[in-house]
């Protein structure tokens, strides 16, 4: 009998994605033609907002997002004190 995969299991292949739901620290294939975008490849982890802000205005209906390629950290978020997470603020 065949061994079914876990459902909890994260995916390894590429997953289509809207550009709104991309994130910093995402490998993507744009999946589409050389001439069509500005990067130096079709393929690389998203590093900046600037990044994302070109993707979406690539007008792409979806890019392929690799997980097992992707920074499972992700960017690093700000806390509601404004402060980055992962700083500590000098003191006064």
């Amino acid at each position: 009998m065949a061994h079914m995969p876990s459902s909890k299991t994260q995916p390894t292949g590429p997953i289509p994605t809207r550009p709104d739901d991309l994130k910093i620290g995402m490998y993507v294939d744009l999946n589409c033609s050389w001439f069509k975008h500005p990067f130096a490849s079709k393929t690389f982890t998203i590093a900046s907002d600037k990044e994302l802000a070109i993707i979406r205005g690539l007008g792409l209906d979806a890019v392929l997002v690799h997980p097992a390629r992707s920074d499972s950290q992700g960017p690093a978020q700000n806390s509601p004190d404004g402060n980055d997470a992962g700083t500590t603020a000098a003191p006064p």
